[in-house]
């Protein structure tokens, strides 16, 4: 579609189903009103990602100041019931003409029961209409999720996940800043996840004993999927390891290779400074 006003607000509603690759997005985006005395300098324009259709092309009318979407489709490379790997920013997604100010994006996730989600951003609690269906394990598990960077993209990884945790400290006490270090492997995986745990453990041990900021996390998850469209990468409170690297920590000789690369990610996370 074409441009809009710079956007200010940015929330999806994304539900994943059981087939290989097929899901489903509603969207909403709120825009910012132009100064007095003139129009937005900056637009926001969105494309739709080419394998998904649009159920209600939408109009936008400058004074609405509101833009609402609906598309499902399927995107079969990379998602698949064993292991999903998606950026919600990118399904529908903003192009701006220019840096854009802070923007609230918030993602509402809906997945197969069987399935664990690991999600960067901040896990924040259900509207009181959704929070009493949290525990029905008959239905969809659902989640809402919040960018931990204002206009910064939230990336999802699905599957069945198993799910290792450990609190570790971030700053020195007492009492010291605790950081929920979280680990999400398949089954074959799971030796990975105490070994993954291990190693944060000893990173955040050296991050420690430097000055600086430590990030503004109170969660940390690193995400082993048995491929990535993307490779090792990072977003704020989430690290991506595809398995053919993660491996190598099974291997003394090669393991000094994934600790360098888990070290670098960590310390470029827990080093921002919230900007």
């Amino acid at each position: 579609m074409g441009s809009v006003p710079e956007i200010s607000h940015y929330d999806l509603t994304l539900t994943l189903g059981r087939g290989a690759g097929e899901l489903e997005v509603r969207g909403r985006a709120k825009f910012a009103p132009a100064p007095s005395g003139g129009a937005n300098s900056a637009t926001t324009a969105f494309l739709l990602n080419p394998a998904l259709e649009s159920l209600n092309p939408p109009e936008f009318a400058p004074e609405q100041r509101e833009l609402r979407f609906h598309y499902r489709g399927r995107l079969s490379e990379g998602v698949t019931p064993e292991a999903s790997e998606l950026t919600a920013h990118n399904l529908w997604y903003p192009v701006f003409s220019d840096r854009p100010p802070p923007f609230t994006f918030r993602l509402l996730l809906s997945v197969p029961p069987e399935v664990i989600p690991a999600v960067s951003g901040r896990l924040v609690p259900l509207p009181p209409e959704l929070g009493a269906r949290a525990h029905d394990h008959e239905a969809a598990r659902t989640y809402l999720w919040e960018s931990i960077r204002p206009g910064r993209d939230i990336a999802v990884a699905v599957g069945p996940y198993l799910v290792h945790q450990r609190l570790m400290a971030t700053t020195p006490g007492p009492p010291p800043n605790l950081l929920s270090a979280e680990v999400f492997v398949l089954d074959e995986d799971y030796d990975l996840g105490e070994l993954i745990l291990g190693r944060m453990e000893r990173i955040l041990g050296l991050l420690r004993s430097r000055p600086g900021p430590a990030g503004g996390y109170d969660r940390l998850g690193v995400v082993v999927p048995p491929v990535s469209h993307w490779g090792i990468y990072s977003r704020p409170g989430h690290i991506v390891i595809p398995r053919p690297m993660a491996a190598r920590l099974r291997n003394p000789g090669k393991a000094k290779t994934v600790a360098l690369v888990l070290a670098r990610e960590m310390a470029s996370l827990l080093g921002e400074t919230g900007r």
